[in-house]
């Protein structure tokens, strides 16, 4: 885990943090066993990931890792860095979109008393 945000990550991260974009609260460098995502929704099941340059060489395995975070139930949405630093608005137009359509954990999530498991 890296000890500092980039820049863009820390754009990112404090307008997800800004009350006025009305938006659930989101955790930066969090775990999501077994990898590290930049930030996560853990109410609306949403990983937001910021691309570096690093990432270039790496589409095969954020695909590979981006499957499994999907079967573990969450929706990953991949920004650049130019994205967040030129066009933040439009990021979190999306952020805000994908928020407001995908279910709270809450409401998608039933126990069940007998078992005492979750069903999704």
């Amino acid at each position: 885990m890296r000890e500092s945000m980039t820049l863009a990550e820390a754009k990112l991260f404090a307008a997800l943090s800004d009350q006025s974009y009305k938006l659930p609260k989101f955790h930066a460098q969090h775990v999501v066993y077994p990898f590290i995502v930049d930030f996560v929704c853990l109410e609306k099941y949403l990983i937001v990931e910021v691309d570096g340059k690093t990432h270039e060489k790496t589409n095969d395995s954020d695909a590979i890792r981006d499957n499994e975070l999907a079967r573990m139930g969450f929706k990953v949405l991949r920004f650049t860095n130019g994205e967040v630093i030129a066009s933040i608005e439009e990021v979190l137009r999306q952020i805000e979109f994908e928020c407001n359509f995908r279910k709270s954990i809450s409401q998608s999530v039933t126990f069940t008393k007998k078992i005492g498991r979750a069903h999704v």
